[in-house]
This record gives structure tokens, sequence and C-alpha cells, in this order.
């Protein structure tokens, strides 16, 4: 017998299997990470306070499938402007 223990001891098993153990658990919550983020919309970028682009084009695919007419849309795209009477 060679005197060391299955699993323990300097130069046995045991620090290896504790490193790819904690290399394991690192890899994993790194995963858990990346999905938590990829998953989360990015931030509406404004510029000087103005609302984005995006709000815009919502605007824009409204009034293109109907949903709010001229006057509506005017009223709208000018508060979105900036200009004119802000809403509440």
């Amino acid at each position: 017998m060679m005197g060391g223990t299955c699993l323990g001891g300097i130069g046995g098993v045991g620090p290896a299997l504790a490193f790819l153990g904690s290399v394991g658990l690192a890899g994993v919550a790194a995963l858990l990470y990346a999905a938590r983020q990829s998953g989360r919309a990015a931030p509406a970028e404004t510029v000087g306070g103005a609302p984005s682009d995006t709000a815009r084009a919502i605007l824009r695919e409204r009034f293109a499938r109907g949903e709010i007419d001229r006057a509506e849309y005017e009223e709208r795209r000018t508060a979105l402007s900036g200009a004119g009477p802000h809403w509440p």
C-alpha cells in the first residue's frame, strides 16, 4: 500500500477535483449571468431629454395601421419633438 488516501493528501486526486469543481461552478454561474443579461431590454436612448426614435417609429406605425387619425398623429408628433404643449 502506498500510504495515501484515495481523495485526499498531498499529491492526491482531491485538490484536482476541488479545482475542477470550482471551475465548473464558475462556468455555470457565468452562463446564468449571460442568460439573464441577454433577456433584458436595452434602455431607451435619449438626446438632451428628447424621446428616442423608437417612440416616433411606434407613432408612425400606429398612424399607418389606422389606429390614430392625422390630427392625433400630428399632436403626438409635436409633443414628442419637444415643441408646443406637453402632456402631463
